[in-house]
């Protein structure tokens, strides 16, 4: 007598607790979106009152010092906290069902990896409420522009903390991608085989996985600096920060350049065509191998060139 082997799916959340606890990862997607969306309209309310101040000589609305607050927040918003979430939110949506995965590699890392986003995103704006204002030393905080003498009070270290919040938060979105393409790939899926969007978003997870700690050092070192000193108050203090700094800042160009180039190229008619053209060989070539049959539905193989 054998007895059958039945497999429990975890139960749909519904209500709030579905909303903020469920891993599925469209869901998850979808909310980074929605979180990356809200964050957009509120830098480009920064970008308005920018371009409204330089719309003549002198003074319009603010000072200088709001207006370098201003500045400095609506790069660190849409760089941060809107094009690099938003970009890896593409890859958390589609990157399973392009490979055929049931759910995505780590899926609570990922459901993190949005939380995190909303607390950096929270605590880099609470520094408007700071009795001088947020972080004004711009989305790079080159030393010694951030430093406690030229850029005082508590909104600056917010600023820092939720750069490393979004920070982390990319750098695991990145490495739930990574793991789902290296780990969940369907049988008969090969790298190979994977769309030219999949590709993309394997280079945009690689890239944000290895450049994440540098900006997470040096935003630690930043802070250190402020607080007890003795980190970048030397001759070539500034440089190495700037060296840790773009470490980061240039692969994350890529970061939020690759995504859409590989979106962009899997929505060309000819790559649909040649999608198309590749998954009947497949399929037949997938046959032949005793582990891919019961996937392809079939027992014996067709001669090559001949379809079933």
């Amino acid at each position: 007598m054998s007895s059958a082997t039945t497999t429990t799916l975890p139960r749909a959340r519904g209500g709030v607790l579905g909303l903020i606890a469920s891993t599925d990862h469209k869901n998850v997607a979808i909310r980074i979106f929605l979180t990356g969306f809200f964050f957009f309209v509120a830098g480009g309310i920064l970008a308005l009152l920018i371009r409204t101040e330089l719309y003549s000589p002198g003074q319009q609305l603010v000072n200088q010092d709001h207006y370098n607050e201003i500045f400095s927040m609506h790069g660190s918003t849409m760089i941060y906290l809107f094009v690099v979430p938003i970009s890896l939110a593409l890859g958390i949506y589609f990157v399973p069902l392009q490979v055929g995965a049931a759910e995505i590699a780590l899926p609570r890392l990922a459901l993190l990896g949005w939380w995190l986003l909303i607390g950096g995103g929270i605590t880099m704006w609470l520094g408007w409420f700071t009795q001088n204002g947020p972080g004004d030393a711009g989305w790079t905080a080159y030393d010694p522009l951030s430093d406690a003498t030229n850029t005082p009070g508590d909104g600056m270290y917010l600023w820092i903390i939720g750069v490393m919040l979004a920070a982390t938060s990319a750098a695991l979105l990145s490495a739930c991608i990574l793991a789902t393409v290296m780990r969940r790939r369907a049988p008969g899926m090969t790298l190979l085989r994977m769309p030219v969007f999949t590709w993309s978003m394997l280079m945009t997870s690689v890239l944000m996985i290895v450049a994440a700690p540098a900006l997470l050092v040096a935003m630690a070192l930043l802070f250190w600096e402020r607080v007890y000193g003795g980190v970048f108050n030397t001759s070539g203090g500034p440089i190495a920060y700037q060296n840790l700094f773009w470490f980061f800042g240039h692969p994350v160009v890529y970061v939020m350049f690759f995504p859409f180039v590989g979106a962009v190229g899997r929505s060309s008619p000819r790559s649909r065509a040649s999608a198309s053209s590749a998954t009947a060989p497949t399929s037949r070539r997938c046959c032949c191998s005793p582990p891919c049959r019961p996937a392809c539905g079939r027992t014996t193989c067709s001669p090559p060139g001949r379809s079933r």
